[in-house]
């Protein structure tokens, strides 16, 4: 086997820059501190991190997600923008102006890093809620964990990773929900049985004692109004002799008799178009016209036209 005269190399895979908290996450620019990184996101890209009294975690370990993203994902912060390189997830961000993340969305990954005070409508509630956090989140810390190569624990329990790497094995492990009592169920069915049997009679209370026994149901009654409303309708687009012939029948063959018009009718309409569709196609078949071609040049610029033969 003959060697081939150059040797094949191997596209080398970009390596993901270690985290620095002072070197700016959209140009590489150094900076001092960690707040003056911050401020120069907010100057030069627009970086805000909005409701920082609400972080449940230091400014760092939030940019260290935000590095996470853009540098191990390659992913924009705001629309989620895949590419193939670094350096075109950034040109990506700063170009359209997406040097931000968006924590209004329920179902954001950025909302996991915040937590919000619920109105006290019910504080025994809020106190059971809050020990069941207590005992869920004991042993766990303030920083996102790193799962694999691909996902991240957040502090939540939530696992966010890669849109474009497999599900994680691990599903996300969020605390249980209270469950309510057995005997609760039975307890809220009882008054619901009772409502009920309180409707019942009432609604009977409110029926007309006047009306037989043998009177129709309420869906037969509302069947009956419609038809009647119909057929008000369809005598009120006839002309005034054909309503005073029909007067003298009931409404029963006044239905019939109107859907028998209106049968005979299409079957006209129907029968016209066949025949004039018949009637245009043999324009054609007879050679009764012959078409000329529209000829291109300015010496014969004529529409295209039918002639008479």
């Amino acid at each position: 086997m003959s060697e081939l005269p150059f040797p094949l190399e191997t596209p080398a895979v970009q390596a993901t820059p270690v985290f620095d908290s002072v070197t700016c996450l959209f140009c590489n620019s150094p900076s001092d501190s960690l707040e003056g990184n911050l401020e120069h996101m907010q100057k030069r890209h627009g970086l805000f991190i909005p409701d920082k009294e609400h972080l449940i975690l230091d400014l760092e370990s939030l940019l260290e997600y935000l590095h996470l993203v853009i540098f191990e994902y390659k992913e924009c912060l705001y629309c989620h923008t895949s590419r193939r390189t670094i350096q075109a997830v950034q040109q990506h961000m700063m170009g359209t102006g997406h040097c931000k993340f968006d924590i209004s969305d329920e179902g954001s990954e950025f909302r996991d890093f915040y937590e919000y005070d619920e109105p006290d409508a019910n504080i025994a509630d809020e106190n059971q809620e809050s020990n069941q956090v207590q005992l869920w989140s004991r042993g766990t810390s303030t920083s996102p964990v790193q799962v694999d190569d691909t996902s991240m624990r957040l502090p939540s329990g939530r696992i966010v990773s890669n849109r474009s790497a497999p599900a994680p094995r691990h599903p996300s492990r969020k605390p249980l929900e209270p469950q309510p009592p057995r005997h609760a169920s039975s307890l809220s069915v009882a008054p619901t049985a009772a409502s009920q049997s309180d409707a019942s009679e009432s609604s009977a209370a409110n029926e007309d004692p006047a009306l037989p026994k043998d009177h129709p149901s309420s869906k037969a009654l509302a069947k009956q109004e419609r038809q009647k409303a119909a057929l008000a309708i369809q005598l009120s687009s006839m002309r005034s002799s054909d309503q005073r012939a029909l007067a003298h029948l009931p409404a029963s063959e006044q239905r019939a008799v109107l859907s028998q018009a209106l049968r005979l009718e299409a079957q006209s309409d129907r029968a016209t178009r066949q025949f004039r569709g018949q009637m245009d196609s043999l324009g054609n078949v007879l050679m009764k016209a012959r078409f000329v071609n529209d000829v291109p040049g300015a010496s014969r610029a004529h529409k295209n036209r039918f002639f008479a033969a």
